[in-house]
């Protein structure tokens, strides 16, 4: 059941990533796990973008990242999850398909409708594999500053936020 809600894309090579940023987009046809192996193979990376279809900033970097064919320090998993949003017309205009919760906020219980069982499907994949860090890339559809949120404040948290 998780593989029919998570298509998983097992270390796609560069050459297999869709050349232009819109077909790559229906390349991944649903939520996608993408698993990009790495230098160091014991411990792994998990990152989440495309949580809400309207927020397409993390989704160019990872095809960008993707296309480029750069190997990660260690093993990097990626949740892309808002793909049917996103695929809406007018594409990245749409952060929800009406009537459906947000994502974003479907990571605790319940996990009873079609996002929160997506939810629940990459809490599993990646409590399995206890990553070291987890990290949401994304711009946000408001006016704001740009800002980061972390468990910790600590200079390294910092330097990262400001990128």
């Amino acid at each position: 059941m998780t593989e029919q809600l998570l298509r998983t894309w097992q270390a796609p090579d560069p050459i297999d990533v869709a050349p232009a940023f819109d077909d790559f987009l229906d390349q991944l046809g649903g939520p996608t796990w993408i698993v990009q192996l790495g230098i160091d193979r014991s411990r792994c990376r998990v990152l989440s973008t495309l949580l809400h279809g309207n927020e397409p900033s993390g989704l160019r970097a990872l095809h960008a990242w993707l296309r480029g064919g750069e190997s990660p320090a260690v093993d990097l998993l990626c949740l892309v999850g808002a793909v049917g949003a996103a695929r809406a017309e007018p594409r990245f205009s749409t952060r929800m398909p009406e009537g459906a919760r947000d994502l974003n906020r479907c990571f605790r219980a319940p996990f009873d409708d079609e996002p929160g069982r997506l939810a629940e499907a990459a809490l599993e994949r990646i409590r399995s594999r206890h990553p070291e860090c987890l990290l949401d890339l994304h711009n946000t559809s408001g006016t704001g500053p740009a800002y980061g949120v972390a468990t910790r404040l600590s200079p390294p948290h910092r330097a990262m936020a400001a990128l």
